[in-house]
């Protein structure tokens, strides 16, 4: 019975996202007004599984890649140290659960970009937390490590062109 779920739950998974097709699903992403204002945004990728890093994939070129995209598009770069002194400690999180399919052909994966800061209670200013404030993500099936680096990145963009929005240059 629970060798059936599993393969029910698998063959459910791959026929809702079939062939490579990514099924979207944004949040928080109407709150570009979140974003006005920022000074700059520190950046922090979660761990990667050891297999996903074997295969190719690697927390370093996901910080790289935010990295590069953030500063071409003209929004500063925080460090660990600028990020939690800098007013809200805006930080970028990035999020990629990635599990290989026992073909050891594909990947199922769920990815997110989330703007996090500090946030303060109306009912009472004094009490604050820290928050998503923006965020997207998606997830999908890839048979390509690289797709998913490129969904990352494509997350990013999202992210680049809120900021854009409510920060014009």
């Amino acid at each position: 019975m629970k060798i059936f779920n599993r393969i029910g739950f698998i063959l459910t998974l791959v026929i809702l996202l079939s062939s490579s097709s990514v099924a979207f699903a944004k949040y928080y992403k109407d709150n570009k007004v979140t974003l006005r204002d920022l000074k700059g945004v520190g950046v922090l990728i979660e761990y990667l599984k050891p297999e996903i890093r074997k295969d190719g994939l690697t927390e370093g070129q996901i910080k790289t890649d935010v990295t590069l995209k953030l500063k071409s598009a003209g929004i500063k770069v925080l460090s660990d140290e600028e990020s939690k002194t800098s007013s809200g400690k805006p930080f970028l999180y990035v999020n990629a659960n990635i599990a290989k399919l026992s073909n050891n052909k594909s990947y199922v994966y769920s990815i997110s970009a989330e703007l996090k800061q500090t946030v303060r209670l109306r009912r009472d200013i004094t009490i604050s937390s820290s928050a998503i404030t923006w965020g997207s993500g998606s997830v999908g099936m890839a048979f390509d490590i690289n797709f998913i680096r490129t969904s990352i990145k494509d997350l990013i963009d999202d992210f680049i062109n809120a900021y854009l929005t409510v920060n014009p240059k």
